[in-house]
């Protein structure tokens, strides 16, 4: 049961990295922020998940319970910083500029996790459990809701 959670995170975090080549391309600045959208829509409700099933699981376990407070606070670095790029106008030149501030610091998420995440998991973790945190993960993006604020984006996760 591992293999099918690390493949639903893996898949996410492939479908993020996807959205950040798409928003990195565009240049028409109204392009741009219907491609932010799409990022934070993909984003937002995979982080929010991980926070309601994921960490606290392993937060509970002690030899894991470092990683997932860094995991954690790595998302609240991530929302700061879409949260600043999405009040940024598109047509702006730091624009781009924080669009690759923000993918490096997923990017640098996303290699941690599907290392000392993923081993915290296998060490730490039952496959029952495992299985569990990801029917709850699955439910939680499902629920999360993705709705624009004022044409800038979703704002509700942060």
């Amino acid at each position: 049961m591992y293999e099918d959670l690390f493949e639903t995170l893996r898949g996410d975090h492939h479908d993020i990295k996807d959205s950040f080549q798409r928003l990195r391309l565009e240049k028409d600045p109204s392009e741009r922020v219907k491609r932010l959208y799409e990022l934070e829509t993909k984003l937002l409700p995979h982080m929010i998940a991980e926070e309601r099933t994921l960490y606290p699981a392993l937060h509970e376990k002690e030899e894991a319970r470092d990683d997932a407070l860094e995991a954690a606070a790595e998302h609240n670095a991530v929302r700061l910083v879409l949260r600043d790029l999405a009040e940024t106008p598109a047509n702006e030149e730091i624009f781009s500029a924080k669009v690759k501030v923000l993918e490096e610091m997923v990017e640098h998420h996303v290699h941690e996790e599907e290392s000392a995440i993923f081993d915290n998991v296998r060490r730490s973790l039952g496959s029952s459990e495992a299985a569990e945190i990801l029917k709850r993960f699955r439910d939680e993006k499902v629920n999360t809701p993705c709705q624009p604020a004022e044409g800038k984006g979703w704002h509700g996760g942060y």
